[in-house]
């Protein structure tokens, strides 16, 4: 749901979001963070 919203804000212009979360509560920064075993992964496919 997150995604949606944060995808709807950017494509309105918005260049700058803050989302505030709890400490022990970090799925929301697991998503939106950088995966580099991710990205090298999908770039040597």
């Amino acid at each position: 749901m997150i995604q949606y919203i944060v995808d709807e804000i950017v494509a309105a212009g918005i260049k700058e979001i803050l989302l505030v979360t709890h400490a022990s509560k970090n799925a929301v920064e697991n998503h939106f963070d950088t995966s580099y075993e991710l990205e090298s992964s999908l770039n040597s496919a």
